[in-house]
C-alpha cells in the first residue's frame, strides 16, 4: 500500500504534503480532493481564452453603425460562438442596418438576426473587454479616457453606397482582422485572480 501522500504529488514530482510538512494529515484529506484539483490544472497553460470564463465582450465602433461595425459584430458573434459576447455602436447611428450588409452576411453564413444601429450613448462602454474602432484611431477620441477596455484600432473602408463586391470585401477583411483578435486573445496571459 502507497503512503497517503504518494496521492498529492504536483506535476514537478513534489509531495504537496511532504513540501508543507504534513506527512501525517494524508490520512485525514480526501486524496480525491486534491488529486481531481491537481488533475484539472496539470498540463493546463494558464493562457488566453478559457470557455467556462464569462465571453469575452467585444463593441465595434463607425460612424453610422449601418455597415461596418454591424458586419463585424456579427462575424465575432459567428468566430467567437458561446466564447465572444459581441456588439456595435455608430459615432452618428444611420438608424437602421442596410440591406446590403445582410445580404453579405448571409452571403458568407453568419446570421444578422439581432442587429440593430445605436449610438455609443446606448451602450455602457465600461462593460466591454475591447473596444475596436473601424475608423482608425480617430474613432478612439470619441471614448472616454478612463475606459479599462482594450482599444484597437482598425481601419477599415466604409462600403456604404458602394456595390456588392465592395461588401463582400470589407467583410473578408473584417473576419481576417477578427480571427487574428480572437487568436491573441486565446494565446494572451490571463492574470490570476
Amino acid at each position: 500500500m502507497s503512503s497517503p501522500d504518494e496521492n498529492f504529488v504536483t506535476s514537478g514530482g513534489v509531495s504537496l504534503l511532504g513540501a508543507w510538512g504534513l506527512e501525517d494529515l494524508g490520512a485525514w484529506i480526501d486524496p480525491h480532493a486534491l488529486t481531481s484539483y491537481d488533475s484539472r490544472t496539470k498540463n493546463q497553460p494558464r493562457h488566453g481564452y478559457n470557455a467556462p470564463m464569462a465571453p469575452l465582450s467585444i463593441l465595434f465602433i463607425c460612424i453610422g453603425n449601418t455597415c461596418r461595425s454591424p458586419m463585424a459584430e456579427a462575424i465575432a458573434r459567428g468566430q467567437g460562438k458561446t466564447r465572444v459576447e459581441a456588439s456595435s455602436a455608430g459615432i452618428m447611428p444611420f438608424g437602421r442596418i442596410v440591406t446590403s450588409t445582410v445580404v453579405t452576411l448571409e452571403t458568407l453564413g453568419y446570421d444578422p438576426h439581432g442587429l440593430s444601429s445605436k449610438g455609443l450613448d446606448d451602450v455602457e462602454l465600461e462593460n466591454y473587454d475591447i473596444i475596436v474602432s473601424l475608423l482608425g484611431p480617430s474613432g478612439l477620441s470619441y471614448l472616454p479616457p478612463s475606459l479599462g477596455a482594450q482599444l484597437e484600432s482598425w481601419l477599415v473602408r466604409d462600403p456604404y453606397g458602394e456595390d456588392d463586391e465592395v461588401y463582400l470585401s470589407v467583410a473578408r477583411e473584417l473576419e481576417h482582422r477578427i480571427r487574428d483578435l480572437l487568436a491573441d486573445q486565446e494565446t494572451r496571459e490571463l492574470p490570476l485572480v
